[in-house]
């Protein structure tokens, strides 16, 4: 008798495997996938007249102020750091500055979502979370990126600029385990290339797994102004072995 055929389910892999996605072709803002924090009744709303699915992240739908905040992220905890665990996350955003450099923006992993992800003052993430996210702060147009284990962080600043023109880009982080050591490699990928930093070099965190909590992706922004800083989103992705 012939076995069967080797797949993704016959050589456990495929079971070890999950993949959440997200591209927002017919969201709903009770949508129970997605939780949504904003200050002063912010909104998730659908984009129309494009194709693929877009949906435009507004930190508050009535008079924009200074630190208003916008923040979406998955509902339930999607990774955890362990041994042997690798995982990915990536999505595509686009947004326009408001005024000349105010703009602060998040993306990637992070077990503490909610408001003030972004600090007020937009200069800054949280002091203390898990996980790994890019990020552009108030005063600057250039990315950086940060990797957490409570409160040790390394925050590095890329050579990269965050257009601010309303064109999309994929921020992508993926956390890799190094065999035997209890340590995670991180690195940063931005329109499918491996980011790097103001000297031109490839960007690498190390992360000693310590004691870790559950994270999930996760979208911010806070105005940097008392105008209202939208952030659209295409997708939003994460995929890991369980």
């Amino acid at each position: 008798m012939k076995l069967l055929p080797h797949t993704w389910l016959t050589e456990n892999v495929y079971n070890r495997s999950f993949l959440l996605w997200e591209d927002f072709l017919d969201y709903a803002s009770a949508a129970a996938k997605l939780t949504l924090t904003t200050t002063s009744g912010g909104t998730l709303t659908n984009l129309t007249g494009i194709s693929g699915g877009i949906v435009a992240l507004n930190p508050n739908a009535g008079t924009a102020a200074l630190n208003d905040d916008g923040n979406v992220y998955w509902a339930n905890d999607v990774a955890f750091p362990a041994t042997d665990k690798p995982f990915y996350f990536e999505s595509r955003i686009g947004y326009t500055e408001v005024a000349t450099n105010v703009a602060a923006v998040a993306a990637g992993f992070m077990s503490s979502c909610g408001l003030n992800t972004i600090v007020n003052g937009g200069t800054t993430l949280r002091s203390s979370f898990t996980g790994a996210s890019w990020f552009k702060t108030n005063g600057t147009l250039l990315w950086s990126v940060v990797s957490s284990i409570g409160s040790t962080q390394t925050i590095t600043q890329t050579n990269i600029t965050a257009p601010g023109d309303g064109t999309y880009h994929t921020l992508g982080v993926e956390v890799q385990p190094v065999t035997g050591t209890g340590t995670y490699e991180v690195t940063y990928v931005y329109d499918g290339v491996v980011a790097t930093d103001v000297n031109n070099k490839r960007i690498k965190h190390y992360i000693t797994l310590g004691t870790p909590a559950a994270m999930r992706p996760n979208v911010s922004v806070k105005n940097g102004s008392a105008a209202a800083q939208v952030v659209n989103i295409d997708y939003i992705g994460v995929a890991g072995l369980r």
